[in-house]
């Protein structure tokens, strides 16, 4: 009898009665994988930006076992740790609220809390029940076998085959057609999967149709899927051997003349398999189907419920994660008092870095070192979108952000006044490569190998032994057949993608976009230095994924030099001149590239630099060397290394799984003048991109910024997010056990599914994550309005923004406004700088006398001795310490206060309370049961909290109303202009609240006169 099981229905899918739009659908989910060659960092979640974040989450846990939140354990840490407080959660829960009002109308933080502490070990109740799985995977629950692993085996295995890029010594007789035509032919012929127990899969085969699309709607009659659930059956069945589905992806966005082929060839390919295993087995599935307003049964309904509130607390908390790095970020910006760099006169040298997060130890090191440097931050390709290919090739490599195609092309050569010498050199490459072609395939061939290593084997023992003890030789072939006296002469010469070579009007304008996006249109250094990176790294299949992302995962070495050659043009400088932009005669454009792995800096065609720039030069070097015995000394303790030999030494040991961090931890874009940011320590954490509103009037460097760096940023962010929040599903797994296939990507083992994303060991020490899964936060120095702008005319970008992708934060006027779900900016509370704790206003109004004209009654706890000091410091005003606000004698206090009035003068008093206060009366009452060293849980520690801090905000109230009282009746006449202020300061953020109508609100929403600087409570 057929086995028969239920599924689960689903609400209609738009558009799924048509098939075509409903792979047009599917297709768009899936999200690309580039080969190991051009390897980037993708945004895995791409094709759900249109959804919600937790919408999202939802769609694909119903299709996918896979997941987008960390565990509750996570959090459970942080919070121990202080990487959370309560008050971030009560923050985290406003701002859910704002994003996702039904689910989070009431749930409140003491909640969550408790949660963590009693619950949340438990993990969720609605487990895979409810995901949508194919065919297989139900008969393996059902009768607990394996055909799952044997399909994905037999699929990659021909994928592997069909796709191989020079790998397989043997090539597929059939690599020439399409995916699914060459599947179709080779499995009519393959009788391995009938061996494995699939029998009558080649008859299946034989009847499907030769065209892909019609298959799929042959396979899907046979199974059985209803038009409605169609959508998610077929993402259902991608998933299963997802990393193929995104390699097929990658194709078919490369190949524009028959965009969708290999991907809907791969769905057909998979859905037969489980239309073979349905005829084999019997099995019987019973498709459900609802519309949206049925109601699932009670049973699923209290197991749905249970799930929800397990996600929602812990996006909460995930929430809560991200406002504390935004309050700390946007505190140390606020709190940095640098000095614009056009006022500081002329430098000796200007770096132009990438915007790489590892750039921001370098840049940071350098400015420390001396005043005579300016660093900026641009993206890496630095405005070339340029197609570099080598000396002897046809093709090459595209140099410029996946997101956008080549116009240029960059081909490596002599100059024209070697064309002999050229021509002799691209004859000795060829036969050089020729001749290790040949040897690797004697290596490697199945009637040689073993004779190879007879004869040859010991010769190999000396450079077997360098490898193993780390002193490996460079091999990349990039210098075959060149003799060493020509290496140096070796440049990119820039061209059309014809090999005409381009005009001047080009070559202005590539050079006037890339100094105006850049901002450096004035005030030149007599070097500027154009510093692209790469990292060296041994017997490493991902070297690509620590290449410069914005060169399209390759060296941006020939994306710096073409754009020094561009702007040491003359003919090209003269052009700028008209365009506005004046270079000085003695200003030199020099490449340079930056090892991200050894931290080394080398600068290119240092023989062409002119001689009057040499003692610049000299001091460059010098500057690079010790910047670099900076940066190495801080990187090396996060990798086990103790000097820079240690770390270079990572780079050539073959055994080395973390030759460097790369891009672990990037948690932020900043988009502002450098002087935002210079001399912060922001531990290498941050992409910085330089940017100066008031040079952009129009916005359009903005505009390139937001629709380019700022997503491929996001991509980079959320590859790191997810391949940490579920490595299994997005990442790569374990780098020790991967093997190589068909040069353009792994296998974790020796079968299974491609895999996607960074390995274990680009995320984690072995012991805890190095990267802390964020969702980026965007800080941007412009207008609110210009950003909303940009936000308005870009769909993509609307999405990122209003849809949970990313965090958005403008400076705007000096204040951070946050962007909201709605469209709206709301400001964030204000972190007061040290050493001033008050807002500028009040320190104009009480700063504009000789003596203060300003009393502040302050509590005597230590919290507040560093707002007592600013006080005094600044000459604002008298402060008056007492335990808790509260004077322990009133006849006492009271004559303070009228002295304070008719002898100092004082027109204003100011009672500033604040949190978790122990001395204001009552709060001793509520420590008192606990005992010394006693750990009091997260539920009682956050209801402690609270309790202190509303007795201490009630307290202020009472003392603002006593002192309006005394001064009412006894010195109305004589001093009627006092006035009394109530504030209140959080200690954990560093926010004053202004008493206004009896409610605490932010210093600046005070709906009384902003003349004060903070509200009064008349």
């Amino acid at each position: 009898m057929a086995d028969l099981v239920q599924v689960p229905g689903r609400v209609n899918h738009e558009g799924a009665a048509n098939l075509q739009e409903m792979l047009n659908d599917v297709r768009e989910t899936i999200a690309p994988l580039w080969p190991l060659r051009d390897f980037v960092a993708v945004n895995p979640f791409v094709g759900m930006s249109k959804h919600t974040f937790l919408d999202a989450r939802a769609e694909l846990r119903r299709v996918r076992n896979a997941e987008m939140m960390m565990p509750a354990g996570h959090y459970l840490r942080l919070f121990e740790s202080g990487q959370i407080d309560a008050e971030d959660v009560e923050q985290a829960v406003d701002q859910c609220k704002e994003a996702y009002p039904e689910q989070y109308q009431s749930i409140c933080s003491e909640e969550v809390f408790s949660w963590l502490e009693n619950d949340s070990s438990s993990g969720p109740f609605w487990d895979d029940e409810f995901r949508l799985k194919t065919m297989a995977e139900t008969i393996d629950c059902a009768r607990s076998s394996d055909w799952s692993s044997t399909i994905v085996d037999s699929i990659s295995r021909f994928c592997a085959a069909h796709y191989d890029q020079g790998q397989s010594i043997w090539p597929s007789p059939w690599k020439g057609l399409s995916l699914y035509s060459a599947w179709h032919e080779a499995a009519q012929l393959d009788r391995r999967v009938e061996k494995l127990g699939l029998n009558g899969f080649r008859e299946t085969v034989s009847q499907l149709p030769s065209d892909p699309l019609a298959a799929i709607e042959h396979l899907l009659k046979k199974l059985g899927v209803p038009s409605e659930q169609r959508y998610e059956f077929c993402l259902s069945q991608l998933y299963s051997v997802s990393g193929w589905a995104a390699y097929a992806k990658y194709r078919d966005e490369q190949n524009a003349a028959s965009p969708g082929d290999d991907l809907i060839g791969l769905l057909a390919i998979r859905l037969a398999f489980d239309a073979a295993l349905k005829k084999l087995t019997g099995f019987v599935i019973k498709w459900q189907t609802r519309d949206a307003s049925s109601e699932l049964s009670a049973p699923h309904w209290d197991q749905s419920r249970q799930l929800s509130r397990d996600v929602l607390y812990r996006y909460l908390l995930m929430v809560a994660s991200e406002i504390h790095y935004r309050e700390q970020l946007c505190s140390a910006i606020e709190k940095n008092q640098s000095t614009d760099a056009e006022v500081c006169g002329r430098k000796t040298a200007q770096m132009v870095f990438c915007i790489d997060v590892r750039s921001e130890r370098m840049r940071r090191h350098l400015e420390a070192i001396t005043d005579d440097i300016e660093t900026f931050g641009f993206a890496g390709f630095f405005g070339m979108p340029i197609e570099h290919i080598p000396l002897g090739e046809a093709n090459g490599t595209a140099q410029c952000p996946v997101l956008i195609r080549p116009g240029f092309a960059a081909r490596e050569g002599l100059g024209p006044d070697e064309t002999g010498s050229q021509v002799q050199l691209v004859s000795s490459r060829r036969k050089t490569r020729l001749f290790k072609k040949m040897w690797k395939s004697f290596q490697t061939s199945c009637s040689s190998c073993f004779s190879f290593v007879e004869s040859f084997g010991l010769a190999y023992a000396y450079h077997l032994l360098l490898d193993s003890v780390g002193l490996s030789r460079e091999r990349g072939g990039r210098y075959d057949g060149v003799p060493r006296h020509l290496r140096s002469k070796l440049a990119p010469e820039l061209s059309d993608l014809g090999g005409e070579s381009l005009s001047v009007q080009t070559r202005i304008e590539l050079a006037h976009n890339m100094l105006k996006g850049l901002g450096l249109t004035s005030n030149f250094a007599k070097l500027v230095v154009l510093c692209g990176h790469e990292c060296k790294t041994t017997n490493n299949p991902f070297n690509a994924a620590f290449d410069c992302g914005a060169c399209g995962g390759h060296s941006g070495e020939p994306n710096a030099r073409v754009a020094a050659s561009l702007l040491n043009d003359q003919e090209v400088r003269e052009g700028l001149r008209y365009e506005g932009i004046e270079i000085p005669s003695d200003v030199w454009f020099v490449a340079a590239v930056h090892n991200t792995t050894t931290d080394e800096i080398s600068i290119c065609d240092e023989h062409l630099i002119p001689e009057q720039l040499a003692t610049e030069c000299e001091n460059l070097n010098e500057w690079i060397a010790e910047s670099r015995t900076g940066t190495c000394g801080e990187r090396g303790p996060l990798l086990g290394a103790t000097d820079e030999y240690e770390l270079a030494k990572k780079s050539n040991d073959w055994s080395e799984v973390r030759p460097e961090w790369g891009l672990a931890g990037n948690a932020a874009f900043v988009v502002a003048p450098r002087s935002r940011t210079a001399g912060l320590n922001l531990d290498g954490r941050v992409f910085m991109h330089s940017y100066d509103f008031r040079r952009d009037p129009e916005a359009q460097v903005l505009e390139s910024i937001m629709t380019a760096p700022m997503i491929v940023t996001n991509w980079i962010n959320l590859q790191y997010y997810a391949s940490s929040v579920d490595n299994q599903a997005f990442g790569s797994g374990n780098k020790v056990l991967h093997n190589v296939v068909g040069k353009l990507g792994v296998l974790e083992g020796n079968g299974g599914d491609l895999r996607t994303g960074l390995t274990m060991q680009s995320v984690h020490t072995g012991a805890d994550y190095q990267h802390e899964p964020l969702r980026l936060l965007v800080v941007i120095e412009a207008s609110r309005q210009a950003i909303s702008g940009v936000i308005e005319k870009h769909e993509n970008v609307c999405n990122l923004v209003t849809n949970g992708w990313l965090n958005l934060v403008s400076i705007d006027d000096d204040r951070f406004y946050r962007y909201a779900v709605d469209g709206t900016w709301i400001e964030l509370g204000q972190p007061v700088a040290a050493p001033v704790y008050l807002e500028e206003e009040t320190a104009h109004r009480f700063g504009d006398s000789a003596s203060p004209r300003a009393l502040w009654i302050l509590c005597s706890e230590p919290c507040m001795d560093p707002v007592a000091e600013a006080l005094c410091q600044n000459g604002m005003a008298y402060p008056l310490r007492w335990p808790g606000n509260c004077p322990r004698d009133a006849e006492v206090a009271e004559k303070t206060l009228e002295y304070a009035v008719e002898e100092l003068g004082v027109v204003e008093i100011v009672v500033c309370g604040h949190s978790l206060c122990n001395e204001v009366p009552g709060g001793a009452d509520i420590v008192s049961g606990t005992h010394q060293g006693e750990r009091l849980s997260l539920v009682e520690r956050a209801h402690r909290g609270q309790r202190l801090t509303q007795l201490a905000k009630n307290n202020v109230i009472e003392q603002v109303a006593a002192i309006q009282s005394q001064f009412s009746s006894a010195l109305a006449e004589e001093k009627p202009s006092v006035k009394v202020h109530g504030l209140f300061y959080l200690t954990e953020s560093r926010l004053f609240l202004s008493l206004d109508q009896g409610e605490f609100v932010p210093l600046r929403k005070s709906s009384h006169t902003k003349e004060a600087g903070c509200a009064c409570s008349e």
